[in-house]
């Protein structure tokens, strides 16, 4: 009687309430009175308390702990993703803490926990063991500096699936909104689009150089398969360039260096290096690596086809045709 009173709730709402949460019936007056305050201060309504009857039986220290000690977790607003996710209400404030660590120990920048609070809802073990499976995957752990990469982890299997699925068609460009978001992939599968998306890139690439994207974005949308390229591929030609010393701001000044595999790369350096002309004037890194993108795309005329592994005259023939 209390809770139809307090809901103002008709007796089928407060059966399907019963049916639905079980538990709710050997709560004491007190828990719920608590639990219904609480609800309303994070601004739910009546009736989704009634639909979201799992609040009612969670217990209340807890919410209050969490409220009062990780209400700005990550910098962002837990009442307000409480809102949108009530049963972040049900989460101990040990469980907050653990996950947090977790995220953290995964090198997860706030940013992208804040635009997934949501995450808090999984368990610890769930979040450790899916993000342990998302480090052996190459195509998942580049995305880590996407600030949706949580989606992943929350998304695991449909991203997994995806990613297989994509694999088995011989698709190497995965954008994360096609790998978590529930909206269909065959659009993207049937038109072909093996590419990136293109703030992914971007943002993937200035995560690496720690550089705006402002200073080499417009050079490097001039190549017509900036797109193209697999992230992974991209972070191994980045680590290979610092491995060798050069400067991220070399590597800015000649970007679409980063689109050619790593092994070209190391060849066309070496044409550089063995140019008798060179020897003889002093040549900045930047200046050098704008000279191998000049011998990596010299022989294929300045079309970007350099990026491609080596080919025989018939298959380039056999792909422009396609085109």
């Amino acid at each position: 009687m209390y809770l139809k009173w307090r809901l103002k709730a008709s007796t089928e709402e407060i059966d399907v309430l019963f049916r639905t949460h079980k538990m709710v019936q050997n709560k004491c007056i007190r828990y719920l009175c608590e639990n219904i305050k609480l609800a309303l201060d994070i601004g739910l309504p009546l009736k989704r308390i009634i639909r979201s009857g799992y609040i009612l039986h969670s217990y209340p220290k807890y919410t209050k702990e969490v409220l009062r000690d990780f209400a700005n977790i990550a910098g962002g607003d837990l009442k307000q993703a409480m809102y949108r996710s009530p049963k972040l209400c049900m989460v101990s404030p040990k469980n907050y803490a653990k996950i947090y660590g977790i995220l953290k120990e995964h090198e997860i920048p706030d940013e992208a926990i804040r635009n997934k609070l949501s995450i808090f809802q999984l368990s610890p073990q769930t979040v450790k063991h899916r993000l342990e499976e998302i480090d052996k995957m190459p195509e998942l752990k580049v995305l880590k500096f996407h600030k949706q990469f949580l989606r992943l982890v929350l998304y695991h299997h449909r991203a997994k699936s995806r990613l297989c699925f994509m694999e088995e068609l011989q698709m190497k460009c995965v954008p994360l909104r096609i790998l978590s978001q529930q909206t269909s992939i065959d659009m993207h599968i049937r038109d072909s689009r093996d590419i990136n998306d293109c703030k992914e890139v971007m943002l993937f690439i200035k995560n690496l150089l720690k550089i705006d994207p402002k200073h080499f974005e417009k050079s490097l949308r001039r190549h017509p398969y900036h797109l193209a390229v697999p992230l992974p591929q991209i972070e191994d030609t980045y680590r290979y360039l610092h491995k060798i010393k050069f400067k991220n701001e070399a590597i800015c000044k000649a970007s679409s260096i980063l689109l050619y595999p790593k092994e070209k790369i190391k060849e066309a350096l070496l044409a550089v290096r063995k140019n008798s002309l060179i020897g003889k004037v002093h040549v900045s890194q930047a200046q050098r690596l704008n000279l191998a993108l000049y011998n990596l795309e010299k022989k294929h005329h300045f079309t970007g086809d350099g990026i491609w592994p080596e080919l025989s005259t018939e298959c380039e023939t056999e792909l422009k045709t396609k085109e």
